[in-house]
């Protein structure tokens, strides 16, 4: 989201990129559309006025307040706090060590197959086509097809949307 913001910001001063977006990029323009991103991001303004209204909580009870409210990264509020001087940089070092950290613990990352599945094709058709192929009302074949994936998958996608939570 930054960088499209970024790029956004060169467009609307009707200006070439220089392509350095790094936060402590040297050249001028560069450092201008940084700071359009980040208030379009986060804006300064509700930003304040989301910190000042929880004064009682913790630093970092307000970062992951602003996160949910603004729909980004902690750090992306953390970074836009450090630049109103809201929180000191040892604050913003210690959320970037969590971050690199917690992306480690991943691995390859990505999301569920089956709930991308069903968003692809619409929740509705997925599930009915998947009952259908299951009943034998419809091959496996016409349903992953229809489905646009694996045979295989669509009996696995039955299998989670029909899944007893526990």
């Amino acid at each position: 989201m930054f960088t499209l913001a970024h790029e956004l910001a060169h467009i609307w001063l009707g200006e070439s990129g220089v392509s350095d977006a790094a936060p402590q990029a040297s050249h001028p323009q560069e450092r201008l559309c940084n700071e359009i991103a980040a208030e379009f991001l986060v804006q300064a303004k509700a930003l304040r006025k989301l910190w000042a209204g929880a004064e009682a909580q913790s630093r970092a009870d307000r970062i992951e307040l602003g996160r949910r409210r603004f729909k980004v990264r902690s750090l992306v509020v953390a970074r836009r706090a450090l630049a109103l001087e809201m929180i000191p940089h040892a604050l913003i070092a210690a959320i970037y060590e969590s971050a690199k950290n917690s992306k480690k613990g991943r691995g390859k990352g990505g999301g569920d197959f089956y709930r991308t599945l069903a968003t692809r094709n619409s929740k509705k058709l997925s599930q009915r086509v998947a009952n259908l192929a299951v009943s034998g009302n419809m091959t496996l074949r016409a349903a992953g097809r229809l489905l646009n994936t694996n045979p295989n998958n669509v009996v696995k996608f039955h299998v989670k949307q029909n899944a007893i939570p526990v």
